[in-house]
């Protein structure tokens, strides 16, 4: 349990060999004891700006599982987050049948050591949101 300031790091991972259609966007707002926010951190990965380009592939070389989506707060008493995942690029069906859900995990560490693993369903079309999920000490 986390009792003092202490440091979050957040990472959203996934395997997912298509997870190049999605930019990634994660923001982690720090608060003291009291809910005062004392900092705001965030990470941008985006593969491809939004448009209507049809015909997208990976970037050469892409690897999933070495995709890093991470970001470490400052010093706080508690944390809470707001991640996205937006599609850049649709599946190459247009049938949702041929495009189900798929799974990335929200991983948070406090002050070093794994405090919480989330996972969450991403939608091929819609993708991902995760809007101010809370972690640090309960009862805060």
């Amino acid at each position: 349990m986390v009792t003092e300031l202490t440091r979050y790091s957040v990472e959203l991972v996934c395997g997912y060999p298509e997870w190049w259609r999605f930019n990634l966007y994660i923001m982690v707002v720090g608060f003291d004891r009291d809910g005062n926010s004392l900092s705001f951190t965030n990470f941008t990965d985006r593969i491809y700006d939004l448009d209507t380009a049809p015909g997208r592939t990976a970037p050469p070389g892409f690897d999933a599982a070495a995709r890093k989506a991470c970001v470490e707060s400052p010093p706080c008493h508690y944390i809470e987050v707001y991640a996205y995942a937006v599609t850049n690029t649709f599946p190459e069906s247009e049938s949702i049948k041929d495009s189900p859900p798929f799974q990335a995990t929200l991983m948070v560490s406090a002050g070093g050591r794994p405090f919480a693993s989330d996972s969450y369903e991403v939608n091929q079309w819609g993708g991902l949101t995760i809007s101010g999920r809370r972690y640090g000490p309960a009862g805060s």
